[in-house]
């Protein structure tokens, strides 16, 4: 197997929010390489690390065989969703799950259907079987949350039905 092909094969084991991480990681740390991150046990957990601490306020969690993606009321933006407040969306988790999901059908469609949702009133919650699909949901929603787009979204978004 030639270097190129070890290299693809790594790539798609670890997934697309892995390597879009590893991308913004290798920029940061310009004195690092790509070999770096995967040869090197240590690098690769400083990596990962400051991966875990990237994604915040996203939070990712194993349970059983499934993997959960929250949001806490705590880092709630309400302000965000001011100008759909005449449609009676406040900015509850709820309404960050239909955000978030108006989100993931425009930009990721390919995860629309790896996640099912179990959020409330205080909190956002996605599980899926797929690790990789969380860690890139995961990543793709800290880049929109830290590039402050997630506005562009709010007149797009559905106001699903929620059922207690």
């Amino acid at each position: 197997m030639s270097i190129l092909q070890e290299y693809e094969k790594i790539r798609k084991d670890l997934g697309d929010g892995i390597n879009k991480g590893m991308e913004l990681y290798l920029q940061l740390n310009p004195n690092l390489l790509l070999s770096d991150l995967y040869y090197k046990e240590k690098e690769y957990n400083k990596f990962d690390k400051w991966f875990r601490e990237y994604l915040t306020p996203f939070y990712i969690m194993k349970i059983d065989n499934k993997y959960s993606l929250t949001l806490n009321q705590e880092y709630f933006d309400k302000d965000i969703f001011k100008s759909r407040h005449n449609d009676n969306i406040l900015g509850t988790g709820y309404d960050y799950e239909s955000l978030f999901r108006t989100f993931i059908d425009g930009k990721l469609p390919h995860l629309s259907r790896e996640f099912y949702y179990d959020s409330e009133a205080g909190m956002f919650c996605a599980y899926s079987d797929n690790i990789k699909a969380v860690e890139e949901l995961a990543f793709e929603l800290s880049q929109e949350r830290k590039n402050n787009n997630f506005k562009d979204y709010i007149p797009k978004m559905e106001n699903y039905e929620f059922y207690l």
